[in-house]
């Protein structure tokens, strides 16, 4: 097989599981509140503008020993996840909770405001200029580093982790079905 095409499979990977975790992310909310929730991206976006801040002041770089930067990307991510979800908490108690019983053009209505709201957030934050940081994760190829292979397909430790952080884990859940939703009642 051609390296270039097992290449592209590689990446292409990489980032369907980041739109899966997102598409997940808008499933969920969907189902829990019947509402699209169109600050779901914008909320995203904060989520990493944090991670990077985070990053920058303990000053993580490539060239921190492997299992700190570990420990750090994990912190990091756990405290960002904690952000966003008290974020979300707080648009849906201040803007979607109000207006649970208004027509469903309403909630649509506040969605989109949140999500202007969120975005001229970010602007304010760190400005309209693309923000790049120093890479924290090694570049290094694990095919070559790890099993001595010698190719020119490259998989680093990104889509790795990637992979990792998105892959759902452990058994399917039985038991009984969830409760029908309000929609389903009607």
């Amino acid at each position: 097989m051609d390296d270039a095409f097992v290449q592209t499979i590689i990446i292409g990977l990489a980032n369907g599981l980041i739109y899966a975790l997102v598409a997940l992310g808008y499933t969920l909310v969907y189902g829990i509140i019947e509402l699209i929730n169109f600050a779901h991206g914008d909320v995203f976006m904060l989520g990493s503008m944090l991670a990077l801040t985070v990053f920058l002041q303990l000053g993580l770089t490539h060239q921190t020993p492997f299992l700190m930067a570990l420990i750090m990307i994990l912190g990091v991510l756990a405290f960002v996840m904690f952000a966003t979800a008290l974020l979300n908490v707080s648009i849906e108690r201040f803007a979607y909770r109000p207006l649970r019983n208004a027509p469903k053009v309403a909630p649509l209505i506040s969605a989109i405001g949140v999500s202007f709201v969120l975005q001229n957030v970010g602007l304010i934050w760190k400005g309209p200029a693309v923000q790049g940081f120093e890479n924290v994760i090694p570049n290094d190829n694990v095919l070559t580093t790890f099993f001595g292979l010698t190719t020119n397909t490259e998989i680093t430790y990104k889509p790795l982790f990637v992979a990792a952080v998105t892959t759902p884990r452990g058994p399917p859940r039985s038991g009984p079905p969830p409760p029908p939703t309000r929609s389903s009642r009607r």
